[in-house]
């Protein structure tokens, strides 16, 4: 939903929508969507969860920017993550968005491929703590698995696909990560890899309000909607 917030101030243009959670028609309505055109039926990659696997030492997972090229924050956090000792680190990329060369250990899917989320999954079933640059949906459903998420704080505004309105993009953090700088990263990331309960009540909360993960079989829902 962050598109309908300045600087695109993009309208609904379906009759419907189907959002996946409370915090995302409060979103929508807040920029002068009727209620009358949002339900709220969830989202159907909870049913792709797997859980999580008993492992060797300790997984910190990089999930770096998606951008429309492999952004200098990418590379100046994974050079600061390949600092940290006693720990294995892996980095969950998407084809096209980044070059598997830059990274440790990468992993690779494709949004467009059917094994996409499975992939997903697979890499966060062995994480104990999550890196990024931006909490989206790979940090939901790593939250969703009471899985620490921090962010690095140390974007740069900048146009995306030669799109200069990127540069005023209002990025949305909730309570359920925590940011640093980047001269604190490692120390926050061995700080909560020892206390993997820090945020573990906003985690939960925040699954529910934004990924509305309690609500029962939103397929069927959104069918249903169709068919009206």
């Amino acid at each position: 939903t962050s598109r309908i917030y300045p600087p695109f101030n993009e309208t609904l243009q379906s009759d419907l929508v189907c959002s996946w959670s409370e915090n995302d028609k409060k979103r929508l309505m807040s920029t002068g969507t009727p209620e009358n055109r949002i339900r709220v039926t969830g989202t159907t990659i909870w049913k792709h969860l797997k859980p999580r696997v008993p492992h060797e030492g300790k997984n910190v997972v990089f999930s770096p920017e998606h951008w429309d090229n492999d952004v200098t924050e990418n590379f100046i956090v994974m050079d600061e993550l390949r600092k940290l000792k006693g720990v294995n680190l892996i980095t969950k990329i998407l084809q096209g968005h980044q070059d598997p060369k830059n990274y440790e250990n990468p992993v690779i899917s494709d949004r467009n491929k059917p094994d996409h989320l499975s992939i997903v999954m697979d890499v966060l079933s062995k994480a104990d703590l999550v890196v990024a640059i931006s909490e989206s949906t790979f940090e939901l459903i790593a939250q969703a698995l009471d899985i620490p998420v921090i962010i690095a704080d140390c974007w740069i505004p900048k146009a995306c696909d030669g799109d200069e309105r990127y540069k005023d993009y209002f990025r949305e953090y909730s309570n359920a990560c925590t940011k640093v700088p980047l001269k604190g990263l490692n120390k926050e990331i061995m700080k909560q890899i020892k206390h993997p309960e820090i945020l573990r009540a906003e985690r939960a909360e925040i699954v529910i309000a934004d990924g509305g993960i309690n609500l029962p079989d939103p397929l069927k829902v959104i069918c249903d909607i169709i068919e009206e």
